[in-house]
């Protein structure tokens, strides 16, 4: 492990430091992009405002796309990969471009936003760097005969033409057959796929609606007919999620003012047989977000159509809970069934919100409350919100309190935003804490503490003592946490004292906070964070790995550097000395600790 460290330059996007690179993508993910970093996987790195772009190698053949947005504050806002996990940007990966950014700010090549950059460009020079681009890939002279938006608008097509959307189908076709359907694959196949997408909303952006559903129908049909290759590896469902980019865009289509009927009964036909789709997604299931959209962007008439085209799956079932999609089917007819079907319908299917809100706008207010007390527990907040909003604040408060139990975080959320817009200090207080102890986390206990000492009279010096002996018990890592805010190194040491840092495999532990405690510890607490590096150093000795003989190696520096500090530089030698003579037999670990200067 290395020590936190900070490089700010007149062209940074922001502070970058280790802590902020670790708070963003977990211990884990921090731990193992300590070695991308020292081998310089990393490459093609660029910033481009406040966010990084690069690619790092990984343990497959390919490497992955990478970037990071950095605040000026120095947090990371905002992240993502190409690799397997790294949708969200919480992988090693991203960490690895961080902190090489961190450490070699002059390594990232400063560029400009694409538009700007070809704005700037001749007509001669465009034509050169397209010339360019095709010599570099050649399966971009597609694009030279695809139609692409160019942002000015449009009337939009009545029907879109049949040639274009065969030519976007061949563009995702021949995306899958370059890329195979080898394990790995799907990460390199989505990103090119999500350019045709791009495509598609592009033309809908200049209300273009035709070209844009040619774009999305061409993609969505070659995706279904391979999604079957790529299922098994597909586990973040990336790939499906091509397929919900192509349904919201569907949906906006419908959106598009002044589209031909027929045309509109085509998105919409496309949009239902995806929801019915069976065959292509298997496991993966219906795209219900095609029922969303539905419901959402179709006309009157158009949602009596769909529903028709929904209940002639199942002619014969009578029963709500029996229709397929029926939720769907409900949203679609809620404006036109009777009150009596209606609510019969909501109370089968478990949609304890919509039966409310309909007894409410009936002006049924005791079967309302009813209605509410009865509600499953996971729709409990959104019928308070919606009691709330009618002006039956109290009573949903009262059911709220009532159904909460002892560990629903998101009803002691509710509670607590109704004490706060009440301004009662007693109560904020008392479903701050409930929230804490429900679901511990480090920005909850700072939250209690607020809450407590707004009430004055030391209410907080009582309630922390209860607190911390609560999370000890319940929430090991949080109460560490907790104690490290508050600067109580010393509880903090006692509390990890038994804690392991490296497991039985002989990687680090990523739930440990022990090594954050020594980080913590060292100027107040020397001797004792020393013992915590030694300690660390012993067992990643022992996992007899040679990657982690250059993590000891490292961390054996940083305990050479408290003997300093203390001014006892001597002991430091003679304990490298007793490190070496006892593990005499690892050549790799003696080079290790050359190499790091010992």
């Amino acid at each position: 492990m290395v020590a936190s460290r900070a490089v700010v330059t007149s062209n940074s996007p922001g502070l970058v430091v280790d802590h902020n690179v670790r708070a963003f993508v977990g211990d884990g993910a921090f731990e193992r992009a300590q070695e991308y970093v020292r081998d310089g996987a990393v490459f093609d790195a660029r910033r481009q405002g406040d966010t990084l772009r690069g690619a790092c190698e990984g343990q497959s053949a390919e490497s992955y796309d990478v970037r990071a947005t950095v605040s000026p504050a120095g947090e990371v806002s905002a992240a993502a990969c190409t690799c397997p996990v790294g949708a969200d940007g919480r992988c090693k990966h991203v960490a690895a471009l961080l902190l090489t950014y961190a450490r070699t700010p002059g390594d990232f090549v400063v560029v400009d936003d694409v538009d700007a950059a070809l704005a700037r460009r001749s007509r001669a020079e465009l034509i050169a760097v397209i010339r360019q681009m095709v010599r570099q890939r050649p399966e971009l002279e597609t694009l030279l005969v695809t139609p692409l938006p160019d942002g000015r608008a449009r009337t939009p097509r009545r029907l879109p033409a049949g040639s274009s959307q065969r030519l976007y189908r061949r563009q995702a076709d021949a995306v899958f057959r370059r890329h195979g359907s080898e394990w790995g694959a799907v990460v390199a196949v989505v990103p090119e796929l999500r350019a045709i997408a791009a495509i598609g909303d592009g033309f809908v952006a200049q209300g273009d609606a035709g070209s844009a559903f040619a774009a999305y129908e061409g993609l969505v049909e070659a995706v279904l007919v391979r999604y079957a290759e790529y299922e098994r590896q597909d586990e973040d469902g990336i790939l499906r999620h091509v397929i919900t980019e192509c349904v919201e865009g569907l949906g906006r289509c419908l959106g598009i003012a002044d589209t031909a009927p027929e045309f509109r009964e085509r998105v919409l036909r496309l949009l239902f047989d995806l929801l019915e789709d069976d065959d292509h997604l298997g496991d993966a299931g219906p795209v219900d977000e095609a029922g969303e959209a539905m419901v959402r962007w179709a006309t009157d008439r158009e949602r009596a159509l769909a529903a028709k085209w929904l209940r002639a799956l199942s002619p014969e079932a009578t029963a709500w809970h029996a229709r397929p999609h029926a939720g769907v089917l409900l949203d679609l007819e809620r404006d036109t069934l009777p009150d009596d079907e209606y609510l019969a319908a909501c109370v089968a299917l478990g949609r304890d919100r919509e039966r409310v809100e309909r007894l409410l706008a009936r002006g049924r207010r005791d079967e309302a409350l009813e209605a509410a007390r009865h509600a499953a527990v996971s729709n409990l907040r959104a019928v308070a919100d919606l009691m709330a909003a009618a002006g039956e604040g109290e009573a949903a408060e009262s059911v709220v309190r009532d159904r909460s139990g002892a560990n629903d975080p998101a009803s002691f959320e509710w509670l607590l935003g109704r004490a706060r817009a009440a301004g009662d200090l007693d109560a904020v207080a008392r479903w701050t804490e409930a929230l804490l102890l429900a679901a511990p986390t480090i920005e909850r206990w700072r939250a209690a503490r607020r809450a407590f000492e707004a009430r004055g009279e030391g209410g907080w010096e009582g309630a922390r003592a209860r607190l911390l002996h609560a999370l000890e018990r319940s929430a090991h890592r949080v109460a560490v946490e907790a104690l490290l805010d508050e600067g109580d190194l010393a509880r903090a040491l006692a509390l990890v004292d038994p804690e392991p840092t490296v497991d039985a495999s002989g990687a680090p532990v990523p739930a440990g906070m022990k090594l954050r405690v020594a980080e913590a510890a060292e100027r107040a607490h020397p001797r004792e964070a020393m013992g915590i590096w030694k300690g660390h150093v012993r067992d990643l000795i022992a996992s007899g790995r040679r990657t982690r003989y250059r993590e000891a190696a490292v961390t054996a520096r940083r305990v050479c550097a408290l003997y300093d500090a203390m001014n006892e530089a001597a002991s430091g030698q003679r304990w490298v000395a007793e490190l070496r003579e006892s593990h005499g037999r690892l050549r790799a670990l003696r080079e290790e600790l050359a190499a790091a200067g010992l």
